[in-house]
């Protein structure tokens, strides 16, 4: 075993310990600022991205916090406590880092696999922390560094991949991404005894936090304007539906002139992005007969009603439209066949559980009508057009109706 000694004077010592007790300080102040501030950002808009930054931002800081000595000259000694603490903050912080990267350059649109194994990877950050608190410290040891080696140039890839294909953002994160992978490939590697121990070596994961903290804030700030000016696009078309005659006076929802120019130019957008989308056709079963049934309410207030659910159940950015008559259509963007499967059945259920049924006001025998949906739902392929996305779309709720109605049926593109 071969052991380094260094001597210094307790001056020298005590001067350092100011140098890195200050330096760590505004290291551990700027970590908080962004734990707030992201954590602000998340309640403002609710994109989870900022949430899982603040979190990876939490992980990071106490890691170094306890890595660095400073929970010791603090609170004392505690070794059992102080290496458990050790592992698990490191894990979390693996774990929350591969979340946030899989979640910020949205790796389920287009990159499912490499989404996988991202988030593969970062459980295993867990597996970090469960042995830390277990007392396995070989194996918290052993797979944190290797963990530390693998995820930041996961990192870099995932965002270069991004970034050739014109991803918001992307650049900013490419490069902070660099920088945390540079400072912990170098601590990683020194605590594999690839590389020497000494300054550059001992802090290199800070420097790398630090260098980083400051392009992910560039990279979030410059995705918080972007959603600022996406929600001013959409305020400015909303403020223009009356004016452009874009409004159906039955539904207070925009026309199918909105929904085919806006439809549109998302499906171009998609398929340049390689991002997903997907749109659904609802149909009211019985339409045509509900004049007889509803007695003192109209079918106008059925269609109203259908409007408020089907809005209620959708995101803020997905766009409910009417086609005129019986139907609505709603475009889910960034959504794929699965989560739009699961937004049909929301707003099938909910308006079935709003009970809308008929007596027969209208003369008939005795009848009773029960108001249903019958829901066509289609994702974005990559031979689809806005034509052939609407043709399949119609077709779905073709065979809903075929089926037996109230229903949602997914219609699969032919490549």
């Amino acid at each position: 075993m071969k052991v380094d000694v260094f001597l210094e004077t307790s001056l020298a010592r005590d001067s350092q310990e100011k140098i890195d007790f200050f330096l760590y300080g505004v290291l551990f102040g700027f970590l908080a600022a962004m734990f707030l501030y992201s954590l602000a950002l998340f309640f403002s808009l609710k994109d989870k991205s900022y949430l899982f930054y603040s979190l990876y931002t939490l992980s990071a800081g106490l890691w170094l916090f306890f890595l660095h000595g400073f929970s010791k000259a603090l609170f004392g000694q505690s070794p059992g406590t102080d290496q458990a603490m050790l592992w698990v903050w490191v894990g979390l912080m693996l774990a929350w880092g591969s979340v946030f990267v899989a979640h910020f350059l949205r790796l389920k649109d287009g990159l499912a696999a490499l989404n996988r194994l991202v988030l593969a990877l970062g459980a295993l950050g867990i597996v970090v922390s469960v042995a830390g608190l277990l007392g396995w410290y070989d194996i918290a040891f052993s797979l944190s560094h290797y963990l530390g080696i693998i995820l930041p140039i996961l990192g870099i890839a995932t965002a270069l991949i991004r970034l050739i294909q014109g991803f918001p953002s992307s650049l900013y994160f490419f490069v902070a991404w660099i920088f945390l992978g540079i400072g912990g490939l170098a601590f990683a590697l020194m605590g594999l005894k690839a590389l020497p121990v000494n300054f550059w070596t001992i802090n290199s994961s800070a420097i790398g936090v630090a260098l980083q903290s400051v392009f992910l804030l560039v990279a979030l700030s410059d995705r918080f304007r972007r959603l600022e000016g996406e929600t001013e696009r959409l305020e400015k078309i909303q403020a223009n539906y009356e004016a452009l005659n874009l409004t159906d006076e039955n539904t207070g929802l925009p026309n199918k002139r909105f929904l085919m120019a806006e439809l549109g130019t998302l499906v171009e957008k998609a398929k340049q992005r390689k991002t997903m989308l997907s749109l659904l056709l609802i149909d009211v079963d019985n339409f045509g007969c509900l004049s007889d049934f509803l007695g003192s309410a109209k079918p106008e207030d059925v269609l109203a009603g259908l409007a408020s659910i089907a809005k209620a159940s959708t995101r803020e950015g997905d766009r409910v439209c009417s086609l005129g008559g019986d139907r609505l259509a709603v475009i889910l963007p960034g959504i794929g066949a699965q989560a739009a499967l699961k937004a049909a059945e929301r707003i099938r259920v909910r308006f079935a559980q709003e009970g809308y049924r008929g007596d027969d006001s209208g003369g008939h025998t005795g009848e009773s009508l029960m108001v249903s949906l019958s829901i066509g739902v289609v994702e974005l392929g990559k031979d689809d057009d806005l034509d052939s996305l609407l043709d399949r779309s119609d077709r779905a709720v073709h065979e809903a109706k075929v089926q037996g109605k109230n229903r949602s049926v997914y219609l699969r593109s032919v490549e």
